[in-house]
Parts: C-alpha cells; sequence; structure tokens
C-alpha cells in the first residue's frame, strides 16, 4: 500500500514537469516568434519628403562627391548598429564616389549619453562622412525623416533617387535590396527600384 502511494506520487510529479516544461516551450514560442515578427516589421513610411531641404545636405568633406546619402538615426536605438554596418559597406564599395550626411537625433538638452556613444564613435571613423547632432529632430522632421536608419539618396543633380532603409531586418545586418540599390545607383548600374523598407526604432525613442 505505502509503495503504491509513493509510486502514485512519483507519477503526479513527473506528470507536474512535463506541464511546467510544456509551458516552459510554449513561453519561449511565443517569445522567439515575437522577435521574428518585430524584427521583420517595418516602420511606416514616410509621406513626405522635402527635396529642398535634402539638397543641403548635398556634397561636403574635402572634395565634391557625385552622391550624397542623408541617414537619420537614433545613436541609442540598437538596431543603428545593423545600419552603421551596412553604411560602412556602402562607403567602401562606392570607393569615395560617396558623400554621407548623418543626422544624429538628440533630445533638447541631451546630454554625452547621447553625443558620445558607441555608435557614433564608429560612425565617425568612416570616411567621407558627416555627423551633424539634430537637437530635437529638427533637421530630420524637416526632411520628413521618422526612424532610425531612415536615409535618402541625392543625385548631382539634388534629385531624391532611392529612399528607405538599408538593413534585411531590425538590427540584422547583411545583404538587402535597400543597400544594393544604393550601390548600384551611386556606380550608375541601372535600377528601377526607388524604395525598400525601413527597420528600425522612432528617432525620438529614449
Amino acid at each position: 500500500m505505502f509503495s503504491r502511494k509513493i509510486a502514485t506520487a512519483a507519477s503526479v510529479c513527473r506528470h507536474k514537469d512535463l506541464l511546467w516544461v510544456s509551458v516552459w516551450l510554449t513561453i519561449l514560442s511565443l517569445g522567439f516568434g515575437y522577435l521574428i515578427v518585430y524584427s521583420q516589421t517595418a516602420a511606416a513610411d514616410s509621406t513626405r519628403l522635402s527635396t529642398a531641404a535634402a539638397a543641403k545636405c548635398y556634397g561636403g568633406g574635402d572634395a565634391p562627391a557625385t552622391w550624397a546619402l542623408v541617414v537619420a538615426i537614433n545613436p541609442k536605438c540598437p538596431c543603428t548598429a545593423a545600419t552603421v554596418t551596412m553604411l560602412e559597406r556602402i562607403c567602401a564599395q562606392t570607393k569615395g564616389a560617396l558623400h554621407c550626411q548623418v543626422l544624429a537625433y538628440c533630445p533638447e538638452g541631451g546630454d554625452e549619453s547621447w553625443t558620445s556613444t558607441r555608435t557614433l564613435r564608429r560612425l565617425g571613423l568612416i570616411p567621407r562622412v558627416a555627423i551633424t547632432t539634430d537637437y530635437g529632430g529638427v533637421l530630420a522632421r524637416e526632411l520628413g525623416l521618422t526612424t532610425s536608419g531612415e536615409t535618402i539618396l541625392l543625385d548631382r543633380e539634388h534629385v531624391i533617387r532611392f529612399h528607405g532603409g538599408i538593413t534585411p531586418a531590425r538590427g540584422h545586418e547583411g545583404d538587402n535590396l535597400g543597400a544594393t540599390t544604393v550601390r548600384e545607383l551611386v556606380e550608375e548600374d541601372p535600377t528601377s527600384v526607388t524604395t525598400y523598407p525601413i527597420y528600425g526604432c522612432p528617432l525620438s525613442a529614449p
């Protein structure tokens, strides 16, 4: 009788263990599913882009550039690291034919935690990249940019030829149509692509 009770108790414990394992597996699956969906969720497309405002960012650096890429970023957004990596690749591939103007968001009264991030230090090491601290996001707002990693590419006539992101997903680096289009346009390769989804956090996210 006593051994039967022990066997019954052990069976109950095993069932409880299996139940908890099942619950944890379900939670993990839901968590991974959310991360996948989140990483593949693009930001809402900007409804207004200002060509005139973008043209103010054209050129710069030590020598005139054929093309200009304007990039708005939130230097605290973890997704922005992937944008920086893709920007490094694009600048290396275009071999000096591209000038890049980075608008780094900083809230009014923001301290060094905004203006001295690792992301900005990495950007500072890329040739032909100029960084402007955009207090309150005024410059980005004037351009119509709202998302970290959102880019505008202008040709030599100051015409916007591309608008979108240059990463394949939030916080992910790798080959993608956005980065490829920027490179092909700068290299004068024919392409009909003019936009690509933007994967990033809102510029003003804390």
